[in-house]
């Protein structure tokens, strides 16, 4: 709509509205105002969500890295198992680590788009793909990813396998943790802040 046939719309109501004119015209700012704040708001909420939290069946997955560098401080866990991934966050925050959890493969490597850890502990049983696909996938994506495998399994073919694939380390669960600990911080060179 040009400036003109605009004016002589506004000059058509003030014409009819008379004194309601000027009412007119505050309320259609106003409107213009709510529009602009409800379209602001709807963007912040998404922000705010996507930073926050991915939600995939009734598993809630916590984005608390905002690590973008690959700085030595940023881990993701890997792990379908909803115990093993809160005890691994818990302890590795103790340890002063961000962390981030998947609880599944497609979830891991849309993180994985998005974020930059130094290392990734994976469990090597998966319930959309196994650990070794995985592990491909993710040193396809990022090849000087260090990855340490988990399994429940001593199963020491899958684990050699694992090995020369890329993974630098293997635990047995259940493992002793400042073990676990050790050899993640001996990777990432992470001091802690214990």
């Amino acid at each position: 709509m040009n400036v003109a046939s605009e004016q002589a719309k506004h000059h058509q109501y003030k014409t009819w509205a008379g004194p309601f004119y000027s009412v007119f015209l505050k309320l259609k700012q106003k409107r213009r105002e709510m529009t602009l704040k409800s379209r602001n708001s709807r963007l912040e909420n998404t922000k705010v969500r996507e930073q926050i939290s991915v939600k995939e069946g009734n598993d809630m997955v916590e984005y608390d890295a905002t690590d973008e560098t690959g700085q030595a401080n940023a881990i993701m866990i890997v792990d379908d198992q909803p115990g093993i991934r809160m005890l691994l966050t818990e302890v590795f925050k103790k340890e002063g680590y961000h962390v981030f959890v998947a609880a599944n493969g497609y979830q891991a490597l849309t993180h994985l788009k998005r974020k930059h850890p130094a290392l990734v502990l994976l469990d090597m049983k998966l319930p959309d793909m196994s650990g070794l696909e995985l592990l491909a996938q993710l040193k396809q994506l990022k090849p000087n990813l260090k990855v340490i495998m988990m399994t429940a399994y001593g199963e020491g073919d899958l684990v050699q396998q694992a090995l020369r694939s890329g993974a630098i380390a293997y635990f047995t669960k259940p493992f002793d943790l400042q073990e676990l600990i050790s050899v993640v911080e001996s990777q990432t060179h992470h001091i802690s802040s214990k």
